[in-house]
């Protein structure tokens, strides 16, 4: 790998992750507004949904955006949305005001990822492009224990809204290095790519994807609550202890990929990853919670590569950049869907448990999803075999 790829693996790894941590600023400090009855459970989950809603109302745009106007335009356009929706959240003393902000860090958060996919496959080639996107998603795996952590050692010593001055310091930090160091790229007049919107593939991992954030993100926006209600912990341990479960996702992933290369495909690893957490939800209970969520963040990461790893294998690289708008767009739809079922379920039940485990239905859809596209992709490489030996 050339020392230029080298750096552009850092800085968008360590870019992307500080988009996290204005991304999910508030979710740390949501247990002490229950407690001070600033929100309700139900507010929570219209609260998350709206940031999972903004980001995937605007991924897809964003695709078209950032080939339009420049993709480091994009980005920059972006951060400073970000920045200046998490600076504002400090002084938000409502639901309203919070739905709004959320919905538009949402909105802003959603130019940034297909337009560094795009960034990425003009600066790198070959298996940098592999290196670089590897980088952000784990960054992106990160992100959430690094919100969690950070913001509970924060909350231990200082006054809570100190999380949203100083994650918005730390992104605007990082976008004027991101402005000194990135060139921008060519400008297109044409950016509609109709094979990418009529590929079954795209949308049959866009189901898959969407099912698979409906389940994690879903749990994740959750886990403070949670955590808080059904270990009995302060909001800034539970903060603490949730950042452990991405970290399990990292692990999960890590072993589906290993896995994927040395036994099965990725297709097959997607199948049995929804299969396993379906049987995790089933049985999950309030006695040890904390370690049936482990396992539940396990089983579904065996598979979070597989979802921007595949399109590469029968897209050109022109069109990959729209598919994983269009797939991480579907993701966040899931991701809203996820959060508002669990908290209308608790909020009608009482019981996390038992909402938890209404999302076992995104589970069966997945599994629904991953078996027709592995049916389809070995259709497809037995052709592709016959067609080179022929």
């Amino acid at each position: 790998m050339s020392s230029s790829s080298k750096r552009i693996v850092f800085l968008f790894s360590s870019y992307y992750l500080a988009f996290y941590l204005c991304r999910y600023s508030l979710l740390p400090v949501l247990p002490l507004l229950v407690e001070k009855r600033v929100l309700e459970a139900s507010q929570i989950g219209l609260i998350i949904s709206a940031l999972y809603t903004g980001y995937a109302a605007m991924l897809v745009p964003a695709g078209f955006f950032s080939r339009r106007y420049g993709a480091k335009r994009t980005v920059i356009v972006g951060a400073l949305g970000s920045i200046l929706s998490n600076f504002l959240l400090a002084f938000a003393k409502d639901f309203g005001a919070m739905f709004v902000l959320m919905l538009t860090n949402g909105v802003f958060q959603g130019l940034v990822w297909p337009s560094l996919m795009y960034l990425t496959s003009v600066k790198c080639s070959g298996d940098e492009v592999d290196y670089a996107v590897g980088s952000m998603l784990t960054a992106a795996i990160f992100g959430p224990s690094a919100v969690f952590f950070s913001a509970g050692l924060i909350m231990m010593f200082f006054d809570p809204r100190t999380i949203f001055y100083a994650y918005s310091f730390v992104l605007c930090i990082l976008t004027f290095i991101f402005y000194r160091s990135i060139e921008e790229t060519s400008i297109e007049k044409k950016v509609f790519d109709k094979s990418v919107f009529i590929n079954i593939n795209v949308w049959l991992l866009a189901v898959s994807y969407l099912c698979f954030y409906a389940i994690i993100k879903g749990t994740l926006g959750w886990l403070p609550v949670i955590v808080t209600s059904e270990a009995k912990l302060s909001p800034a341990i539970a903060s603490i202890v949730s950042g452990i479960f991405p970290i399990v996702s990292s692990l999960g992933a890590l072993l589906g990929t290993i896995l994927s290369k040395k036994t099965v495909g990725k297709e097959s690893i997607l199948l049995a990853s929804f299969t396993l957490s379906a049987l995790v939800l089933l049985m999950l209970s309030k006695k040890n919670i904390v370690l049936w969520l482990v396992a539940l963040f396990f089983t579904i990461s065996l598979s979070e590569w597989f979802f921007f790893t595949i399109p590469p294998t029968f897209l050109s690289p022109e069109a990959v950049a729209l598919a994983s708008g269009i797939i991480d767009s579907m993701g966040y739809v899931g991701s809203s869907l996820g959060a508002t079922v669990v908290g209308f379920m608790g909020s009608v039940y009482g019981d996390y448990c038992t909402a938890l485990k209404a999302l076992t239905i995104f589970c069966l859809a997945g599994v629904i999803s991953s078996t027709i596209l592995v049916k389809l992709r070995k259709t497809s490489k037995e052709r592709n075999f016959r067609a080179k030996t022929s």
